[in-house]
């Protein structure tokens, strides 16, 4: 079974000319010297990487299990309209907490700590690969 599917063959590179575009404004903006830039466009790019792969396959699996492919889109689509709702509980959500302004160290102290944000992604991302790989086979090529 192949995971690398449209949606993450486009992703990769758009990912790589987002780091390319922020490159350039560190060295167009004279940042360069600073480290901070440098490890906060790192981990920009890294959380939307992980963002749009956690949503992809968080679709799949809704997918697998009810064989509609609309239900499928709009289960990413209804997480990332829950992003708007007013409560400190929003900060939890996986979807959309590759926005930057959900992470407590770049929005002066509000929302998740930047090691819990990513920390989040990458269980949603292991749960949701570990339960495609174990009955998501099954029951899509079924």
């Amino acid at each position: 079974m192949e995971f690398c599917g449209p949606a993450q063959a486009f992703s990769l590179p758009m990912r790589f000319f987002g780091l390319l575009r922020g490159l350039f404004g560190i060295f167009f903006f004279g940042y360069a010297d600073g480290i901070t830039a440098w490890k906060m466009l790192l981990y920009a790019v890294i959380m939307k990487f992980l963002d749009t792969m956690g949503q992809y396959l968080v679709m799949m699996c809704v997918y697998a299990v009810s064989r509609q492919v609309t239900i499928g889109f709009l289960v990413p689509a209804a997480g990332n309209l829950l992003c708007v709702v007013p409560g400190q509980w929003v900060s939890y959500l996986p979807f959309g907490l590759s926005g930057l302004t959900r992470i407590a160290e770049l929005n002066s102290g509000a929302g998740l700590p930047a090691a819990a944000a990513l920390g989040t992604e990458a269980v949603v991302i292991m749960l949701t690969l570990g339960w495609l790989l174990t009955f998501g086979g099954k029951k899509i090529l079924v």
